[in-house]
């Protein structure tokens, strides 16, 4: 069992597509987030916690037509999430499996701007024979009926969430992604050098 404070800061260019996919404006989003989490820790398995995160948010429009509005929000809400992690490595997994559950309730009661849900979850599995490795990942988020503001929304785009697409033109309030990628090693000892 163990406590988790925790503490951050960001700042991003985000960008206002249209239908189309043209941009329309460029907008400097800051947002910071403070918050306290309770977990449990499975052995060397999984992980699972549950908290409280207080955040605030403001975007300024950099590029765009001044009918674009300036913004700011706040965020409070509990927040949950469950991890399972068996990969063998992080970067570039051979064997094992990984999974998440995560879930978000901000309330305007506890400080937020707007009351929403918004819940995802995801699995990835590796596996390798000889020197082909296979890897299968799906993925997916809803905001359980209600609408998801702007600012938090599921974004699409950039490496591995649909690499031929930008990050951000693929927005909105659920989202369903599932990929496979097949890898194969050169070499016969995997990278190391060996006289």
């Amino acid at each position: 069992l163990f406590l988790s404070p925790f503490g951050g800061w960001r700042q991003d260019l985000s960008r206002v597509f249209d239908e189309e996919g043209d941009a329309l404006a460029t907008y400097q989003v800051s947002r910071g987030a403070v918050g306290m989490e309770l977990g449990y820790d499975f052995g060397t398995v999984a992980e699972l916690r549950a908290g409280y995160v207080r955040a605030f948010g403001k975007a300024r429009r950099k590029v765009g037509d001044v009918i674009f509005p300036e913004l700011d929000w706040d965020e409070g809400g509990f927040t949950a999430r469950l991890e399972v992690d068996q990969l063998d490595n992080v970067n570039v997994p051979h064997a094992g499996y990984f999974g998440f559950a995560d879930y978000l309730g901000n309330r305007e009661s506890l400080g937020g701007t707007e009351s929403y849900d918004r819940f995802s979850a995801g699995a990835l599995g590796a596996q390798t024979i000889g020197r082909w490795t296979g890897l299968l990942k799906g993925e997916g988020g809803t905001g359980m009926g209600r609408a998801i503001p702007f600012y938090d929304d599921f974004q699409l785009g950039g490496l591995f969430r649909l690499s031929a697409r930008p990050p951000g033109p693929l927005r909105g309030d659920k989202y369903v992604l599932a990929a496979a990628l097949l890898y194969y090693r050169l070499t016969a000892h995997g990278g190391a050098i060996h006289s």
